[in-house]
């Protein structure tokens, strides 16, 4: 009878799903002597039980036995998928509503019910009851407690949440309001109520005054006309829904003007779209309206000494203006589907604000300056008391009933004690200056390179002319931009550093703005940051007005330079929009093709949103070049930190280890055999590797300690720990760092997996031991020219004649070596000398050469193809299959460099035959005789010692050629032999790839940058093999790029697999 053993239980006799003693396996047993300070006991609906806190769970959950054993309702719900922390997945259709208390906090929650197999707790209390708001935890050091907060009673409360879309002229109107009495309240409500007419909730309730309307005067009577840009089905539906609720609100009317300017549909933040007309052309040719803005600086002087603020925005303000009955049909637009004019005034005409200023005014009348400060749109009225700004403001609301003007509720501020106004806080206390427009400087960090150093003294030396003895203020940091000065940042460079920021944003460089003046935005933009400085000129010279730069977010320093300039001219005109809104000003950018933005017609959906914003401007663009624009390059180099918001996750080391244990299967079962400490001979080799310790499962080890038994799902968290957040070490070290604190089951070849699949390992670290590829012996065939290997060498300075490389033939029987002067690398001139060589020895069988140009290109192939010549290709980056050349080259160049000492360099080319002569004629041992010799079968006179060879012999010694061809191929042969036995010493056999194989290809050049290499990655890929050729090279394709894949050749040294996938 075979043997039967459950695998839940480990005991014999019956199967699993049979087992008596069934129990899930992450079941826990009870737990002694934990001082986990988030255990504690918590009552619910008046039982007391054990339970934990966990400010991780976003509900709570109960175990199946405690609800039963206190009768609590249960509810069946949907089914809750619930994830624990190292993964695992439950489900429960069960909840109960229970009150739940925690030291001082009580709270209802709807508790999940879940089975007694999945928790060790009673309880868990989770964010559904810390989170409620009258529950307050306080952690302290090692001390948590709970608390709760008293009833609020509602009545005494002054803050009303009024809901905006669900007032209708018949109800009541209730005004969000600060902490003021309940009079002043219900006074503000009633006059609220009193002037309803005066708020708008929709387009069909804005207000059309007869106070302005807005005429359209231009340089030229020919009509604007531009054909619709082109748009998708679904937004032409888009504009379909726009259009016609424009259409049902009077706002446009269907047109047949002969102005037709285009549309663009632009997406917002929040999902909708706006559609924007193409108005530029248009303003192009508008008279401009000289209206003046208000001045900022007067209007918050006379704002001083007042307590209460109330603001009013009117809603959709240019859609409240009537357009001039002989304007109207300039107005026209187009869309892909019909042709409409505006009856309102609509957004981006040049004009809008000027208009728009002098209807505010003009409906303000003498209240304008007193008791109401207009800008625009916005209305800021101030007061001593309430009750004062509640007549100051029955006073505004009646004026803008009288002038048919309605304002939008929601963007309101009714008697606030501080209020943002024009870029300044408006309080009690005064007006807070404008540290928004010099905070760019105040809060630039201190250099860190000397790169940085120039960027501030281009900045400060822009305003140099106002600062006094600015050469010694700054000489400290112009010390550190000195040639071979070490960078030292100590108290005077600190103290300049100081000085300059302080210079640049007080008088007499930072002034007061003056909209007589003229007026310049300078901009910058960098893949860091976008920077721009508003200027205007004093006594001849220009001088600051307020500085902005801002970081740029993850997404746009992806952006294109072109995008990224433009996008600092809109960012510094919206930040600067009070200052230059209604007059004409330049703005000055190093990006030459900016200038051609403005003047597109079709542009990126982005760039189109740009410019929606800047159609209300007055400027023009001026392109300087860089150099001449240092002042504002420094600040988009140095912008302003973005905010950045840090979230902690309230869960110490501990809790993770627990939490990690209790959802493993394995460790779950011994956790529950170790708790009752009740030992079988099943479970007696438990108590013998295993140990409970502070509440969490130990593995006991040979030496007597114990570490933590790592579960499953955690394995690979310990790995990244131990792997990639202690230096990417290799297999050996990484498991000596493991084992010192844990252990899991298979642990080496777990470690060895997850290294082989390290991305970072793969890329940057080269293979270790021995290298690959022991040499390969070529036969050599016993014919003269039989084979030829090719190579350049140089480039050498130019000679006379031209010259600048050397062309190397050498016959790889023979040795006999031909040098050629050539003026390029080009494969003309390689074709040309192998010509002359081919009607001198005849066509050579085979041409050995490397990946240089003028070997891969069409020319040279097409010329082997006409002769029959098989041309073999080196792999990349293996020199020594082309070694008859490389080590001939070396040899060549020291005798060329020792030939011409003490000559003109520039004469090099024509010592050149002579160092090919004494080569040919001079004895080489891989053949035992000279090359001259094995070629012709004869010694010859070299041209140097022929005058003397001539005194001293008169015979010439003639050798049978076959004879000695035979003992130069054996002579090669042992040659062949001792040199792979020297070089495989330092070898290993070759990796074996097959086709389909995915490798990683060893970069052997990087982009000469002057940066250091050091740090660079050592591999690149993936490559797949595409064909395995003899020995030990391969074909790869490179899987990178995209369409049409680059294909090269490589040997087996310089290339290692691709990572392995990581697997169970």
């Amino acid at each position: 009878m075979p043997r039967v053993e459950c695998e839940q239980c480990k005991r014999l006799g019956h199967l699993a799903e049979k087992c008596p003693f069934k129990k899930d396996v992450n079941a826990v047993g009870k737990v002694n002597g934990t001082s986990n300070l988030y255990e504690r006991s918590i009552i619910i609906n008046g039982r007391k039980v054990k339970g934990l806190i966990d400010t991780g769970s976003a509900c709570t959950l109960i175990r199946t036995s405690v609800v039963e054993k206190y009768s609590m309702a249960v509810t069946i719900t949907s089914d809750s998928v619930l994830r624990g922390f190292a993964g695992q997945m439950i489900t429960s259709n069960r909840s109960t509503r229970c009150e739940i208390r925690v030291m001082d906090a009580v709270a209802r929650v709807d508790a999940i019910v879940v089975s007694d197999n999945h928790l060790i707790y009673d309880v868990i209390v989770g964010r559904d009851f810390l989170e409620q708001e009258h529950i307050i935890t306080v952690k302290k050091g090692n001390k948590l407690s709970f608390k709760q907060l008293p009833a609020i009673n509602v009545k005494d409360e002054n803050i009303v949440d009024v809901n905006y879309s669900s007032i209708r002229k018949d109800d009541t109107i209730t005004i969000p309001t600060g902490a003021i009495s309940e009079e002043a309240r219900q006074q503000g409500t009633a006059l609220l109520q009193e002037f309803r007419e005066c708020i708008s909730l929709s387009m069909s309730e804005l207000g059309k005054t007869d106070a302005a309307s807005l005429s359209i005067r231009c340089t030229s009577d020919v009509p604007i006309v531009y054909r619709p840009y082109r748009l998708a089905e679904n937004e032409k539906s888009i504009v379909r829904n726009i259009t016609q609720e424009l259409l049902d609100n009077d706002i446009i009317r269907e047109s047949n003007s002969p102005y037709a300017s285009p549309i663009l549909l632009i997406k917002k933040k929040n999902g909708e779209y706006r559609m924007c007309v193409d108005f530029r052309k248009l303003n192009a040719v508008t008279i401009k309206d000289k209206y003046p803005m208000p001045l900022i600086e007067e209007q918050i002087d006379k704002l001083g000494g007042n307590k209460y603020f109330t603001g009013l925005d009117l809603a959709s303000g240019y859609y409240q203006v009537p357009m001039a009955a002989d304007s109207i049909e300039k107005t026209a637009f187009v869309t892909p589907e019909n042709h409409y004019e505006f009856l309102r005034m609509p957004f981006g005409l040049t004009n809008a604000p000027a208009v728009f200023q002098r209807l505010m005014d003009k409906v303000l009348g003498t209240f304008k300056n007193s008791i109401a400060f207009p800008y625009l749109d916005d209305v800021i009225i101030p007061s001593r008391t309430v009750e004062e700004g509640v007549a100051r403001l029955r006073q505004v609301l009646n004026t803008f009933r009288t002038h048919h003007l309605t304002l939008k509720l929601e963007k309101c501020t009714f008697f606030a004690e501080s209020i943002e106004y024009l870029g300044r806080e408006i309080s009690e206390q005064g007006v807070r200056p404008g540290q928004n427009k010099i905070q760019a400087l105040t809060r630039m960090e201190r250099p860190r390179s000397v790169k940085q150093v120039r960027q501030i003294l281009g900045l400060a030396s822009y305003f140099r002319k106002f600062v006094e003895n600015f050469a010694t203020i700054v000489e400290p940091l112009t010390r550190l931009t000195r040639k071979n000065v070490p960078w030292m940042w100590g108290e005077a460079q600190e103290l300049a550093f100081n000085t300059v920021k302080n210079k640049l944003t007080t008088r007499p460089v930072l002034t007061i703005f003056n909209p007589d003046k003229r007026t310049e935005v300078h901009t910058d933009a960098s893949a860091v940051g976008v920077g721009a400085m508003l200027l205007q000129e004093n006594n001849g010279k220009m001088t600051a007005v307020a500085y902005f730069s801002r970081q740029t977010t993850t997404d746009q320093r992806c952006y294109h330079s072109y995008e990224l300039e433009t996008m600092a001219v809109v960012l510094a005109l919206r930040y600067f929009r009070v200052y230059l809104l209604g007059m004409k000003f330049k703005v000055v950018t190093d990006c030459n093709a900016l200038r051609l933005t403005f003047a597109k017609r079709d542009l990126l959906p982005r760039i189109g949103r740009w410019w929606l914003e800047v159609q209300e401007y007055t400027f023009d663009v001026e392109y300087r070049a860089g150099s001449k624009m240092a002042h504002v390059d420094a600040l988009s180099r140095n912008p302003m930190q973005l905010p950045i918001e840090v979230s902690q996750v309230d869960i110490t080391e501990g809790d993770w280890v627990l939490a990690a244990q209790l959802q493993d299967e394995q460790l779950s079962r011994i956790r529950t055999i170790l708790a009752e400490g009740r030992t079988t001979h099943e479970t007696k080799h438990y108590f013998e590797e295993y140990v409970l310790k502070d509440n969490k499962v130990h593995r006991r080890l040979d030496n007597g300690t114990t570490v933590w038994v790592v579960p499953r799902e955690a394995r690979m968290q310990i790995c990244r720990l131990c792997h990639d957040d202690a230096g990417h070490l290799g297999v050996e070290k990484t498991l000596e760092r493991i084992k010192r604190n844990y252990w899991f089951a298979n642990m080496r070849r777990f470690v060895t997996k997850y290294i082989n699949a390290c991305l970072n390992c793969a890329y940057y670290k080269r293979t270790a031991g021995k290298r690959q590829c022991k040499l390969n012996i070529i036969e050599k065939v016993p014919v003269p020219f039989h084979t030829v290997h090719i190579d350049h060498v140089g480039p050498f300075e130019t000679s006379r004649k031209q010259n600048k490389f050397i062309l190397v033939l050498v016959d790889a029987f023979t040795k006999f070596t031909l040098i050629e002067p050539v003026r390029s690398q080009k494969t003309c001139y390689v074709t040309k000398i192998l010509t002359n060589l081919i009607y001198l020895f005849g066509v050579p069988n085979r041409i050995v050469s490397d990946r240089g140009t003028a070997f891969t290109s069409r020319t040279f192939r097409i010329f082997c193809d006409t002769y029959g010549i098989k041309h073999v290709l080196n792999a990349v980056a293996t020199p020594r299959a082309n070694g008859q050349c490389e080590r001939y080259n070396r040899t060549i160049v020291q005798a060329l460099a020792t030939t011409t000492a003490g000559r003109d360099p520039r004469d090099w080319d024509a010592l050149i035959k002579q160092v090919q002569s004494a080569l040919n004629t001079t004895h080489n041992k891989s053949i035992n005789t000279t090359p001259m010799k094995a070629l012709i079968g004869c010694e010859t006179r070299s041209p140097t010692e022929a005058p003397l060879l001539s005194q001293i012999q008169d015979t010439v010694h003639r050798l049978d050629l076959d004879e000695l061809r035979t003992e130069i191929k054996a002579h090669i042969g042992q040659e062949q032999q001792a040199q792979k036995e020297r070089y495989d010493k330092a070898r290993r056999e070759a990796t074996k790839y097959h086709d389909g194989d995915l490798v990683l290809v060893q970069i052997t050049s990087d982009p000469a940058t002057g940066s250091s290499r050091k740090l660079h990655p050592k591999f690149k890929g993936p490559f797949r093999i595409r064909r395995v050729l003899i020995n030990d090279r391969y074909e790869v394709e490179d899987l990178r790029e995209g369409g049409k894949r680059s294909r090269t050749v490589v040997a087996a040294d310089r290339i290692k697999p691709w990572i392995t996938v990581q697997g169970e």
